[in-house]
């Protein structure tokens, strides 16, 4: 089973720049990558034009064989398997971002020379503090504070 992730560079106008990668996305695999490989705006941008991928590695690479992949490079699908419509997409808002990513389990988002984690929430009914409000989310997003980003559905207790 893999645990799925999107990786996102904030623009200048406030936009997410994103791709999607399939396995190992929890924070010890792709966001421990990400965190010692990735640090370098011009490396992340050349991993976002990379495309969607199956594997993040420490290394973007060359193309190689999407069965035989090299150890330690990307495995994307565009380069490496020859599949089309894989490029990064592009969000107005951390919110619709999240939401062009709902079912990746973790989300990274590159802002300010550091990398940011979010968690979706799956585990049923959540209560949250919202400023004065108390939320219950049933689907959505949290920041590695455990405070609400985005929710796919909630209900607002005054």
């Amino acid at each position: 089973m893999s645990t799925r992730s999107t990786i996102g560079l904030l623009q200048g106008d406030g936009s997410i720049q994103a791709i999607y990668c399939h396995f190992d996305g929890y924070p010890d695999g792709v966001g421990a990558k990400l965190k010692s490989h990735y640090m370098d705006l011009t490396k992340i941008q050349e991993l976002l034009d990379l495309g969607h991928l199956s594997v993040l590695g420490e290394e973007i690479g060359e193309k190689q064989d999407f069965n035989a992949p090299k150890e330690g490079m990307c495995l994307a699908y565009g380069r490496d398997r020859g599949e089309t419509d894989n490029e990064a997409t592009c969000s107005s808002t951390i919110s619709s971002w999240l939401a062009t990513y709902d079912d990746c389990d973790y989300a990274y988002l590159y802002e300010n020379a550091e990398w940011i984690v979010f968690r979706r929430k799956v585990d049923g009914i959540q209560h949250v503090d919202v400023g004065r409000h108390k939320v219950t989310i049933i689907s959505g997003w949290v920041n590695q504070n455990g405070k609400l980003v985005s929710e796919t559905k909630a209900i607002t207790i005054p």
